[in-house]
């Protein structure tokens, strides 16, 4: 499962690459800004990782958007789109129920993406989720053996140090 910034790095990333810009470098997430060079090594650790799928949320996909509308402006957001469409396509999309949000005992503490990647893990066992909400998810999935939690940061370092 992919949570909003991995999606934004990968898929900003790709569209710098081809369209010769630097929007990555436009995206922070609280104090941590990126740059094409986290753009590589995701890329590496996606294109070298054994994941069977890639899978996001409905409100994962509106959280991407709309960030990306943000970093993008108007003029360039479809351009992205258009780019980016067949490989979006491609990823799976589990649908999250509101009500399940809204009676979780997480509700309070997770933003509603998160969340919504917390519910899908309870039905697809186990899983991994790649992230950068180190804060918000940890405490969450700690004690769950069925869960491997992916830091976007500790992913690029890896692909940066196995050069």
């Amino acid at each position: 499962m992919v949570d909003t910034s991995p999606l934004i790095i990968f898929f900003l990333g790709e569209f710098d690459k081809n369209k010769q810009t630097n929007f990555i470098e436009k995206w922070t997430k609280g104090n941590k800004s990126y740059t094409s060079t986290d753009y590589i090594f995701l890329k590496k650790f996606l294109d070298g990782s054994p994941f069977e799928k890639l899978c996001i949320t409905p409100h994962i996909f509106h959280e991407f958007y709309k960030h990306i509308q943000q970093v993008l402006g108007n003029r360039l957001f479809y351009e992205f789109f258009d780019y980016n469409i067949d490989f979006l396509m491609v990823l799976k999309e589990e649908y999250v129920d509101k009500n399940n949000i809204m009676s979780h005992p997480f509700f309070k503490k997770l933003e509603i993406g998160e969340h919504s990647l917390y519910l899908v893990k309870e039905k697809d066992k186990p899983c991994c989720i790649l992230t950068d909400e180190e804060r918000q998810l940890k405490p969450c999935f700690e004690d769950d053996k069925e869960v491997l939690l992916i830091l976007v940061k500790d992913a690029i370092f890896q692909m940066m140090n196995a050069q």
